[in-house]
């Protein structure tokens, strides 16, 4: 579903995951505390905090703003490479 989605809205973890694994445009619409503090922190580790969509008691006005993923996947590969060498250290 999410390989052939446009845009995806999704109040979970693992949706805003399987976004970004995706490269797909998304949103997060949170009220799960845990959820709340675990996709934040997601969030802000690849700056695309804006994905947050907040119950303000009006409609949200959602427009479909392209995330630069070229900058999210240099994050992610900065973090992967960090994750290899702290294994490479504690195999050796």
């Amino acid at each position: 579903m999410f390989r052939n989605a446009q845009i995806v809205f999704t109040g979970t973890f693992h949706g805003a995951v399987f976004s970004i694994k995706s490269k797909k445009n998304f949103y997060c619409y949170l009220s799960n505390p845990s959820r709340i503090k675990k996709v934040n922190s997601l969030l802000k580790q690849f700056e695309i905090k804006d994905r947050i969509l907040i119950d303000n008691g009006s409609h949200n006005n959602i427009e479909e703003k392209n995330i630069n993923y070229g900058i999210v996947y240099k994050k992610i590969d900065v973090e992967k490479n960090k994750s290899l060498e702290y294994l490479k250290k504690s195999i050796n």
